[in-house]
């Protein structure tokens, strides 16, 4: 069976909690069943954080079934990476295009095409 961490600031009988008077102020395990019947009354149902008793959320069919406290996520700070030593000699720059390449290309193109024979084909019949 599943419960909740609960608080009912209600006057009065709650009949769900086998007719005890309230308020119920001290963070009690109540089922899921019992939670949906005083929500079904309109009775104010608070769902306690474990940790932190001063922390709570109004429950409502929404967010009967869900998890209403997470854990807090711890920030990271971020890691430095020791910088990379170049051997001597060597310069860390960015070079820029210059063309070089794409004329290269160009030229061993224009010298397959130079190369290469149109071969026709020839018949007996030709001779």
């Amino acid at each position: 069976m599943k419960e909740k961490l609960c608080v009912v600031p209600t006057d009065g009988r709650i009949a769900e909690l086998g007719g005890i008077i309230g308020p119920v102020s001290r963070p009690t395990k109540i089922s899921y069943s019992a939670i949906v019947s005083m929500l079904n009354r309109g009775v104010p149902v608070y769902e306690v954080n474990p940790k932190n008793v001063n922390e709570r959320v109004r429950l409502n069919f929404r967010n009967v079934n869900s998890v209403n406290f997470f854990p807090k996520v711890k920030k990271s700070q971020p890691t430095t990476v020791n910088s990379y030593k170049l051997p001597e000699g060597r310069r860390n720059t960015v070079v820029e295009h210059t063309g070089e390449a794409t004329e290269v290309a160009k030229e061993k193109a224009a010298k397959k095409e130079a190369k290469s024979v149109n071969i026709e084909v020839v018949k007996k019949s030709d001779f």
